[in-house]
């Protein structure tokens, strides 16, 4: 199910004190899907980068020794999270940075998330609660801003909606897991 279609689904079906707009319930479904592609990787988003290159055996820069070659190539195969700035300078060597990412996450690759994203129902299943609080803590906010013009607020209080939204930010990691089953 594209993105799109996930808010026009919702706004035709809001209930009549929802007081928020198409653009504001489509910004905090993106926020949502943010969130869940943290822990998981989206099935349907194409890949944005090609598969890595294979680590030349030789850096691009001269090294005075095998063991910085080593280095070099070990670093080339874990990738640059594995090192950082200061182990680098304490061991004499440059800072190294490989130009490629792994995985097709969008928080991985840097890939810009639209409307036009396809959910498959499992994904849509763990975003799309999350999703609606994010859209009820807004409102709320809206309505508990209207107290000042005299207007009665009904719903649950932003404070309510945001320990509930902690609580499925919390949960999300688990919930996200999913690793194939396999035997010995």
């Amino acid at each position: 199910m594209l993105l799109s279609e996930v808010i026009a689904d919702y706004m035709s079906n809001s209930p009549a004190g929802v007081v928020i707009d198409a653009p504001t319930a489509t910004k905090y479904l993106l926020q949502a899907l943010r969130y869940y592609c943290g822990y998981a990787e989206l099935v349907n988003l194409p890949p944005l980068l090609a598969a890595p290159p294979a680590p030349s055996p030789h850096p691009p820069f001269p090294v005075a020794d095998s063991s910085s070659r080593d280095f070099y190539m070990w670093v080339q195969q874990v990738g640059s999270t594995a090192i950082n700035y200061s182990t680098s300078r304490s061991l004499g060597l440059p800072v190294i940075t490989p130009d490629f990412t792994l995985g097709n996450s969008p928080v991985d690759t840097g890939y810009v998330i639209t409307t036009d994203v396809d959910l498959t129902l499992s994904e849509l299943a763990l975003i799309r609660p999350l999703f609606l609080l994010y859209v009820e803590r807004e409102n709320a906010t809206h309505l508990e801003a209207s107290r000042a013009l005299g207007l009665e607020v009904y719903g649950r209080s932003v404070a309510e909606v945001d320990g509930d939204i902690k609580q499925l930010e919390e949960d999300m990691p688990k919930r996200a897991f999913v690793e194939p089953i396999w035997s010995v």
